[in-house]
């Protein structure tokens, strides 16, 4: 399950956004969060990586990069690690963050829960560590694809209730104001979820609210509850990363894409 919704909430930051990693040489980075390793290597920031967690998967070259554990760190490792700055979102453990603390590690916190969120950590990621054209470039390069989807979007005229699971045991689906629910909808779905954040939904509920569309981020559950969903006997099942959905980065756009290819696919022909 993804880091970001098994953790808890929380607000405080170590370090000014505005203060650069001063270092004699490139600093030292340890990440510890997957989204954000993607984003600082779509920083041309990778060789500064000297750590990941064990959830990280992408880009390939972090299977060879030393791992400080997942839900649980290892903060003997990570120490000898010597990182310069340690990038987290702040909605890492809380517990974790204060045994952080006592560390005394140069920590930066991130926020992406929403895409003008991850937009904003990029340029500040960026300054932090010297990379401001990279930042510059790939957050033009995101904002001219995010506006692309949204074109496309306006020429669909077929927009239907969708219910995104990101966890199937127990269930637990994305809801408004979230970023995968932006992300939903940006692509052309309505999200069927009125609830916000990521809630945990019973199967009776699944039931009653009968979404038009089902994207799962895991295998379809082979149980009579999801196989008689109206979405599963219509064939209205889209089968997504949850790598590409759930974690917010540069490879959003790769998520739209494939939602609006699948979603374009099922649009009513033009009347005569």
């Amino acid at each position: 399950m993804s880091a970001l919704i098994l953790s808890v909430s929380l607000s405080g930051c170590q370090s000014s956004p505005e203060t650069p990693v001063t270092t004699t040489t490139q600093p030292r980075v340890v990440s510890l969060t997957p989204n954000l390793t993607e984003i600082l290597f779509a920083l041309e920031a990778g060789p500064q990586v000297v750590g990941v967690t064990g959830n990280d998967h992408f880009p390939p070259e972090v299977d060879r990069l030393p791992k400080i554990g997942d839900l649980q760190l290892n903060y003997e490792a990570l120490l000898q690690l010597h990182p310069d700055l340690v990038v987290y979102d702040p909605m890492l453990n809380r517990q974790q963050l204060a045994q952080l603390q006592k560390l005394g590690l140069h920590l930066e916190p991130l926020s992406t829960q929403t895409i003008p969120d991850m937009l904003a950590s990029i340029q500040e990621l960026g300054h932090k560590l010297d990379k401001t054209e990279q930042a510059e470039q790939l957050t033009a390069g995101l904002k001219n694809g995010l506006e692309r989807a949204r074109l496309r979007r306006q020429k669909m005229s077929y927009h239907p209730q969708a219910l995104v699971e990101i966890w199937n045991d127990p269930l637990i689906a994305a809801g408004k104001g979230s970023y995968c629910s932006e992300v939903l909808e940006m692509a052309g779905f309505n999200n069927i979820l009125t609830r916000s954040g990521y809630p945990t939904l019973d199967l009776e509920e699944l039931q009653r609210m009968e979404p038009d569309v089902l994207i799962l981020t895991h295998p379809l559950p082979d149980t009579p509850a999801w196989r008689n969903l109206k979405a599963v006997r219509t064939q209205c099942v889209l089968q997504i990363s949850e790598d590409l959905l759930v974690r917010p980065g540069p490879r959003v756009l790769e998520a739209l894409q494939r939602m609006q290819d699948w979603l374009e696919l099922r649009q009513p022909p033009p009347r005569a």
